[in-house]
C-alpha cells in the first residue's frame, strides 16, 4: 500500500501502481493496458515492421 495525504476537500480514489525497482519509482499500471483491447482494424499497417525475415543475415 502507498498512502498519500490530501487536503480536506480533495477527492479520494484508488490507483493501481507498479514499482519499477531499477528506477526506484512507481508507474501507473493503466499505462501498460492501453493497447490490450486494440483490434487488428485499428492498427495502421504502414507503421508496422515486416518481421518475416528478421533472423536472416543481410550482410
Amino acid at each position: 500500500d502507498l498512502r498519500i495525504s490530501k487536503h480536506r476537500n480533495g477527492a479520494t480514489g484508488n490507483i493501481k501502481l507498479a514499482f519499477i525497482g531499477q528506477y526506484a519509482r512507481f508507474e501507473d499500471l493503466a499505462f501498460d493496458d492501453r493497447f490490450q483491447n486494440v483490434s487488428e482494424d485499428e492498427i495502421d499497417k504502414s507503421y508496422v515492421n515486416n518481421m518475416t525475415n528478421f533472423d536472416q543475415d543481410n550482410f
